[in-house]
């Protein structure tokens, strides 16, 4: 795929459920679909952490915002930040107890069986870029990437040819509850939200698909090239 900016058709459907509700219940993203033959190895994108007052949680929930890819059937990877308050998934997005806690995430779904991970603390109102990629090799494995560091977590799937078959720029609520969050994308100074076909050459995305949840709303902001985001209130 050429090292430069790319227009990308996206396919439209009425609703798209990106995870399974065993994994979270409202849910927002930009989104594209592919086929096989795409070749799609990867997505990243700058996420910019909500600043305090941008952040509402109550117990017994969590929000994320993240880079994602899945293979449309039952495999999936994504990396980001989540706020959770005692709503973690095994083995270890489970640090919010006697107050809300803000980290990084990977989560992983292979074969339908979901595992998270806290990939170290974060800070409100900070920058980091979020990647996922397929590492041609490593065996054929999706790593999560935070920085350009890799996390330790890393999958692998069959179906699509082991490439993405959607990949996104993702948000999420677990309970469909009170609060409010900003899933913010920040591409003014920073990378913005791009694709990669070759593991290594990325291109940055100006066209795709948007879907909101119950309680989102947007996106706002310059797209692709500026800070751009959805909010979740309820």
């Amino acid at each position: 795929m050429p090292r430069r900016a790319i227009a990308l058709a996206a396919c439209l459907i009425s609703a798209i459920l990106i995870v399974p509700l065993a994994a979270a219940n409202d849910q927002v993203s930009r989104y594209i679909i592919y086929g096989a033959s795409s070749h799609i190895r990867g997505t990243r994108a700058t996420v910019d952490n909500p600043s305090s007052a941008e952040a509402r949680i109550f117990q017994n929930d969590f929000f994320v915002t993240s880079a994602y890819a899945d293979d449309r059937v039952n495999n999936l990877i994504q990396v980001g930040v989540q706020l959770e308050w005692k709503a973690g998934q095994g083995p270890s997005c489970n640090l919010g107890s006697s107050s809300a806690s803000l980290y990084f995430l990977t989560e992983v779904d292979v074969n339908g069986s979901y595992s998270c991970w806290n990939v170290g603390t974060t800070t409100y109102s900070t920058t980091h870029l979020q990647s996922v990629k397929l590492d041609s090799g490593s065996g054929g494995y999706w790593r999560s990437y935070i920085d350009g560091t890799w996390t330790g977590i890393a999958n692998q799937w069959s179906n699509c040819g082991g490439y993405a078959c959607l990949i996104a720029a993702f948000g999420e609520e677990f309970q469909t509850g009170a609060g409010t969050w900003n899933a913010k994308f920040a591409g003014a100074g920073n990378t913005p939200w791009q694709l990669t076909g070759d593991s290594t050459n990325w291109d940055t995305i100006l066209s795709a698909t948007s879907s909101l949840g119950f309680y989102w709303s947007g996106p706002t902001g310059p797209f692709p090239g500026g800070i751009w985001k959805f909010v979740y209130s309820h």
